[in-house]
């Protein structure tokens, strides 16, 4: 359980890494434009890398909740649309005026 909080709270140092270098990559696209093209590719790679970070730390907000039941102390608990919560319950206990799934 520690690891994944580990995880979910590196998304900050991720971010501030991702702005470094697209503050870096600005600055040598102004002083070599003849490699603009490339630095391009670089802060596209960038981005994904990001949103990739992003996403395995949101799984792991999902797995501490899941689990635990909250996120820790401090954060908001997240909330599940009422639609959806009603569909789960259902699915889960089943509708008790329908015995086709018994």
């Amino acid at each position: 359980m520690s690891a994944a909080r580990t995880v979910a709270a590196g998304t900050r140092e991720v971010e501030s890494l991702y702005q470094q270098i697209r503050r870096d990559l600005l600055v040598v696209m102004k002083s070599k434009p003849r490699i603009a093209n490339q630095a391009i590719f670089m802060s596209r790679s960038a981005y994904n890398l990001r949103r990739a970070a992003e996403r395995v730390a949101g799984i792991c907000e999902w797995v501490v909740f899941t689990v635990e039941g909250s996120l820790g102390a401090g954060e908001p608990t997240p909330e599940v649309p009422v639609h959806l919560a009603e569909e789960t319950s259902t699915a889960l206990i089943g509708d008790k005026h329908d015995a086709s799934n018994l």
